[in-house]
C-alpha cells in the first residue's frame, strides 16, 4: 500500500512537505466534525463536578514521604488529587509537590482492575516446601477465597514459620521510612530477629548474639531504653543484672542507691507493699500501649497533667 501511495504522489507532482500538510488539514477537519454541538457534553449547574470541594488528605502511597495532598471530593468520591497549596511556596516553607505516583492513588479505590477480595494461587497449599508449588508461580491460575480463610491461613503460616525457623525468618516492612513510635510497643511485634525477648520474670532481655543491628528496638521503644553500641554495631540495654539472680542477689542499682528508693521483686509483691504506687504518669507513655512491669510512687507534682521534664 505504501508503494502505491508513493507512486501516486510522484504522478501528481506533490512534494513530501505538501503531502504531510494536506494530511494534517484532513485530520483537523475530521476532528472538527466530531466536535459539533450535537456530540458535545456540556457542563450544567446540576453536573456533580461543580458541586465538590477540595479537602486536605495525606498521600497513601506508603513511600515514607507522607506528603500532604488536596483531594477534590464529590459526594464522598475522590475525583482528583493535586499537590498541597495551603500556603505560599517559599524557600523557608517549601511546598512538597505531589509525584505522579501520589496523584494516581485514587485508582487504588476506584480502579476497575483493583483487588476487591482475597485470592490465592489455585495449586498453592499451606505447609511450605512442595506444597507451595513454587514452579507454578507466574503460570498458575488465581482463585477467590473468603476473608476467614485468608486470615486463618496467614495466621497459621506465620505461626508455622516462627515455630520452624524462628523470628528471624520473618521480615516486616512499613513500605517506606519506619516510624515505629506511632504504634504500641510490643517486643513480639516489633523485633523480628529475636534478640529482644521477655524473660520468665517478665523483664525484657537482649541477646547480643542474635542482634542484627537493625535498631528497630531503639526506634520503637517509647522509653528510649535501648542504646546503640557503635563499636559492636549492635544495640544493648540494662539486663537487670541477670547474672545475680541465681544467687538471690539484688540488681546493682538497687544495692547502690543511697536513698533506698528502688525495690526489686515480683509485680504482685511490690503492689501489695505499695498500694499507692501507679504505673501511669502524664509524662510517660500510656501503659495500655506499653504494658510496663514497673511501679512508681510519685510525688504530687508528677501527677500534674502540666508537669513536664526539665533538663538541668
Amino acid at each position: 500500500m505504501a508503494g502505491v501511495v508513493q507512486e501516486d504522489v510522484k504522478k501528481t507532482g506533490l512534494s513530501r512537505r505538501a503531502f504531510i500538510q494536506g494530511s494534517a488539514l484532513v485530520a483537523a477537519s475530521l476532528a472538527l466534525q466530531g466536535c459539533s454541538n450535537t456530540n458535545m457534553q456540556t457542563t450544567t449547574e446540576t453536573d456533580p463536578i461543580t458541586e465538590g470541594e477540595w479537602i486536605s488528605a495525606a498521600c497513601w502511597s506508603h513511600c515514607g514521604g507522607k506528603c500532604l495532598l488536596k483531594a477534590y471530593v464529590v459526594d464522598g468520591i475522590v475525583m482528583r488529587l493535586k499537590s498541597d497549596d495551603t500556603h505560599e511556596d517559599s524557600p523557608g516553607n517549601m511546598l512538597r509537590k505531589a509525584c505522579a505516583r501520589g496523584r494516581s492513588r485514587r485508582m487504588d479505590l476506584y480502579g476497575p482492575t483493583r483487588l476487591k477480595y482475597p485470592m490465592k494461587r489455585k495449586s498453592w497449599k499451606p505447609g511450605g516446601g512442595e506444597n507451595s508449588q513454587g514452579h507454578l508461580r507466574g503460570l498458575d491460575e488465581w482463585q477467590r477465597i473468603s476473608w476467614e480463610e485468608a486470615l486463618d491461613t496467614i495466621a497459621e503460616e506465620i505461626t508455622r514459620i516462627v515455630d520452624t525457623y524462628g523470628n528471624r525468618a520473618l521480615l516486616g516492612s512499613t513500605g517506606g521510612t519506619p516510624n515505629w513510635k506511632e504504634g504500641s510497643f510490643r517486643t513480639d511485634e516489633a523485633l523480628y530477629s529475636g534478640a529482644m525477648y521477655i524473660a520468665e520474670n517478665e523483664t525484657v532481655q537482649h541477646d547480643d548474639d542474635l542482634c542484627i543491628g537493625c535498631q528497630n528496638c531503639m526506634n520503637k521503644c517509647p522509653y528510649d531504653v535501648p542504646q546503640w553500641l557503635a563499636d559492636k554495631e549492635i544495640t544493648a540495654k540494662c539486663d537487670m543484672c541477670i547474672h545475680l539472680w541465681s544467687s538471690d542477689e539484688q540488681p546493682a542499682c538497687i544495692e547502690a542507691c543511697p536513698q533506698r528508693v528502688l525495690e526489686w521483686g515480683s509485680f504482685e509483691e511490690l503492689r501489695a507493699r505499695h498500694p499507692e504506687a501507679v504505673i501511669d504518669l502524664p509524662i510517660l507513655p500510656d501503659s495500655s500501649q506499653t504494658g510496663p512491669s514497673t511501679l512508681i510512687a510519685p510525688r504530687a507534682v508528677a501527677l500534674d497533667p502540666d508537669f513536664c521534664q526539665k533538663i538541668i
